[in-house]
């Protein structure tokens, strides 16, 4: 069972993650969803079914910082667009990912993104990511 320690705020029973509600609530899913998604090991600016040694520049943020791409998001969806940081590095990896003749695979949107009509993003060789998250710092 999940333990609540506040009216916005839970600990996981299967991962044992501390959870608050106010990262999810532009994903438009019911608290009820979110607990579900978040046991199965699962979150809303994360996709589904990334092959392994990839992932999308929001999913990467999201594991580097968990804070980032919710800190951006808004009513509109705005974690992607211009202006968060999101869509020019995403512009960055699909260019040199273009010029060093790496794959890119195109996955499925996490949910909060999906809610705003965003159904796909790509996927970038991590090392690619790394890369450029490095250069940022």
């Amino acid at each position: 069972m999940n333990t609540h320690i506040s009216p916005s705020t839970f600990i996981s029973a299967t991962t044992g993650e501390t959870v608050s509600f106010n990262a999810w609530h532009h994903s438009q899913m019911t608290m009820r969803e979110a607990i579900d998604l978040m046991d199965a090991g699962g979150h809303p600016y994360v996709s589904p079914n990334v092959p392994q040694g990839f992932d999308t520049v929001l999913g990467y943020f999201f594991s580097c910082y968990g804070w980032f791409p919710a800190m951006y998001d808004d009513e509109e969806g705005n974690a992607m667009q211009r202006g968060s940081g999101m869509k020019e590095y995403d512009d960055w990896c699909a260019k040199y990912a273009r010029m060093l003749g790496l794959e890119v695979k195109k996955v499925e949107a996490p949910t909060a993104l999906k809610v705003h009509g965003i159904m796909t993003l790509n996927a970038y060789p991590e090392a690619l990511l790394e890369i450029r998250l490095t250069e940022m710092g």
